[in-house]
C-alpha cells in the first residue's frame, strides 16, 4: 500500500484522526499524483518523464481501477485530475444520467439525438399519416396534416384522420425518415440502428470536501471513512498500473508523414 492505510473502525477516536489528517486539495480528498510524489526508483522515474511527453493517452491505459470504483459506488462518486498540470486525484460527487442520444451509425459510430423508424404501418391511413409526419418532423399542426394530398385522398372522415394524427404524431415525430448517417453516408445495414435503451453519461458534481468528523455520528463517520479507504486504495491501483506500463511499454519514435493539399500558381508563358 503506498496512499491507503489501515483504520481500526471500532474507534471514533481513529478515525477521526484518519479523516483529519488526511491530504486535501483545495478541501477535497485528494493524493498527490506528480512524479516526484510516486516513490518511484530512479530508472522507473526516467522512463515516466518519457512517457509524460509522449503523443499517447497513457491515462486511458490505467484507468480501469476508477471505473470499478465508480461501479462499485452506484456512480455515486468519482475520482478526477486535479490540478493545474493534472498532479492531484481528487475525490467527487457524480451521478449517472441518460443521454439524449437516441440511435448510433453502425460504420462510425456517430450517435444521433432521433431515433431511426420501424417499418410503416400496414393500415392505409396510419401509413399515409406516418410518412407525412416522417416528412417534415412533426412541426405541422394536427389540422395541417388533412391538406395533404396523400391523407386527403382517403375515404376516412376528418374525425377519423385527425384521431389517427393525433395518436401517431407523438410516436412518429421522434423518428428520421431514413437511417443514413449525417457523419459518414452510411445507410441501410451499415447506417443507423436505435439504442436498446439511450446511453449513460457520468455527470461531474462537486468535490467531496473533508468536514469536521467530531460533528458526524457514528453511521456517517463509518461511511466516510470506508469511502475515502476506497478512494485511497483504488489510488493504489491506479499507482500500480502505471508503475506496471512502465516496466512492460516502451516509447518508440516515429515518423509520420501527414499528406497536405496545397495550391500552387502555374502560368501559361
Amino acid at each position: 500500500m503506498f496512499y491507503a492505510q489501515k483504520v481500526d473502525r471500532r474507534s471514533r477516536a481513529a478515525m477521526e484522526s484518519f479523516l483529519s489528517h488526511h491530504f486535501t486539495y483545495g478541501g477535497v480528498f485528494a493524493h498527490r499524483a506528480k512524479l516526484h510524489h510516486l516513490g518511484l526508483p530512479k530508472p522507473l522515474e526516467d522512463k515516466a518523464w518519457e512517457v509524460f511527453t509522449s503523443d499517447d493517452d497513457y491515462w486511458s491505459k490505467i484507468w480501469d481501477p476508477v471505473r470499478d470504483f465508480q461501479e462499485s459506488h452506484g456512480h455515486a462518486y468519482t475520482i478526477l485530475n486535479a490540478g493545474r498540470s493534472s498532479g492531484y486525484l481528487a475525490l467527487h460527487h457524480s451521478q449517472s444520467v441518460w443521454t439524449e442520444y437516441r440511435s448510433y451509425c453502425r460504420t462510425c459510430g456517430q450517435r444521433n439525438y432521433r431515433k431511426v423508424a420501424p417499418a410503416l404501418p400496414d393500415d392505409p391511413l396510419e401509413r399515409a399519416v406516418a410518412t407525412e409526419i416522417l416528412k417534415n418532423g412533426g412541426s405541422w399542426s394536427d389540422s395541417a396534416y388533412l391538406g395533404q394530398e396523400a391523407i386527403r385522398s382517403l375515404p376516412n372522415t376528418d374525425e377519423e384522420k385527425l384521431a389517427a394524427i393525433r395518436r401517431l404524431k407523438p410516436e412518429w415525430k421522434e423518428y428520421s425518415s431514413t437511417n443514413r448517417c449525417g457523419a459518414c453516408g452510411a445507410e441501410g445495414e451499415e447506417g443507423r440502428v436505435n439504442y436498446a435503451k439511450p446511453p449513460m453519461h457520468l455527470q461531474i458534481l462537486g468535490g467531496v470536501h473533508r468536514e469536521d468528523p467530531i460533528e458526524m455520528d457514528i453511521d456517517e463517520l463509518r461511511y466516510t471513512v470506508d469511502l475515502v479507504l476506497s478512494f485511497d486504495r483504488t489510488c493504489d491501483r491506479v499507482r500500480d498500473r502505471f508503475i506496471d506500463l512502465l516496466q512492460h511499454c516502451e516509447v518508440r519514435e516515429a515518423v509520420v508523414m501527414v499528406p497536405q493539399t496545397i495550391r500552387t500558381l502555374h502560368c501559361a508563358c
